[in-house]
């Protein structure tokens, strides 16, 4: 609740104090059905997520995106806010320095390459890699401020999280404590602009009773696309411990082909991915395997097909096929 307000305050005050022709609106919706194949195979409708975005620019240097997302979970319609931020930065420069700024508000955390592709117009596959909807419990989106700078050779992005008071999940528990984050994201463009890798990390100070807890996410990317092809790789390692030694890692590699030479709208993809919540111990590690095809006929309309197996602790086997529709607006 704390960030939808902040979220609402930002856009309030961004609109009472701005002097432009009007804000961009976009957004967009995705439902699908989704069958698991089990011992009996059991078919569900999803509803997924309804986002609606302004943005709008004030000056040559000030830009905003404000937004809120609405999303059915267990049962209940939530309602979260999206990317909503004010960006200060320099105009566009030459070849070398493209930009460079500060934004502030509430974001989706710089890490990796899956970050990019939180929304799910952006996501060519149905679901989420390991990494992000286990490894980062469905990705980060968070209020804090950051500076960054954008280059003809790297992207960089350094920036502060605040983490509020969390209520507990079991009645009776202690409440986790404010606290802060940090982290910094480096993605580096080689002349070959078709090139990218780099690599990420988020630190955090939990509290639990009086036990301190360190929280981090290291990582590294690797993406290359060319020729209709699309490689992407993540690896990334955890460290949850007292001791603050590594002891979760996760990695996916995915490939997704794009048929432009001969049926345009048409793509395919695949991807393996793993996770090991906790690397010390044995049979407790996730594993998912997803493949299937996208067909885009027009700019704001897609439908993707996608079969995934999963392997969880104990030997538990989930295989799913999910049909979903997105639209843009």
């Amino acid at each position: 609740m704390h960030r939808l307000v902040t979220a609402l305050l930002i856009l309030c005050a961004i609109t009472a104090a701005a002097d432009y022709d009007g804000p961009a609106l976009s957004g967009f919706f995705d439902a699908g059905v989704a069958a698991t194949l089990a011992d009996e195979t059991t078919t569900d409708g999803l509803l997924g997520a309804l986002e609606v975005d302004l943005t709008g620019v004030f000056t040559d240097w000030a830009e905003y995106a404000a937004g809120v997302v609405l999303e059915k979970e267990d049962g209940r319609v939530e309602v979260e806010p999206a990317a909503t931020l004010l960006d200060l930065h320099l105009p566009e420069g030459d070849d070398f320095l493209t930009t460079a700024g500060v934004y502030f508000g509430n974001f989706d955390v710089p890490f990796g390459w899956d970050f990019l592709r939180y929304a799910t117009p952006d996501r060519p596959t149905v679901s989420a890699p390991l990494t992000t909807s286990t490894g980062f419990e469905d990705g980060m989106t968070e209020l804090g401020f950051a500076g960054y700078a954008r280059t003809g050779f790297f992207d960089f992005d350094a920036y502060m999280l605040y983490l509020p008071l969390e209520e507990p999940e079991i009645e009776g528990e202690p409440a986790a404590p404010d606290r802060w984050a940090y982290g910094a994201r480096l993605d580096v463009v080689p002349a070959l602009d078709w090139l990218h890798f780099g690599a990420s990390a988020v630190l955090s100070n939990e509290g639990a009773q009086d036990e301190k807890l360190e929280s981090a996410r290291y990582g590294g990317h690797l993406h290359l696309e060319q020729w209709g092809l699309e490689l992407t790789g993540e690896y990334v390692l955890g460290a949850d411990g007292v001791d603050e030694a590594v002891d979760s890692s996760g990695y996916y590699a995915e490939a997704v082909f794009r048929f432009d030479e001969i049926f345009a709208p048409v793509y395919a993809f695949a991807r393996y991915g793993s996770w090991d919540p906790d690397t010390a111990t044995g049979n407790d590690e996730f594993s998912r395997i997803a493949g299937g095809l996208g067909f885009a006929p027009l700019e704001w309309l897609a439908f993707k097909l996608e079969y995934t197996a999963e392997d969880e602790p104990g030997d538990v086997k989930n295989d799913t096929v999910t049909l979903d529709a997105v639209v843009a607006f």
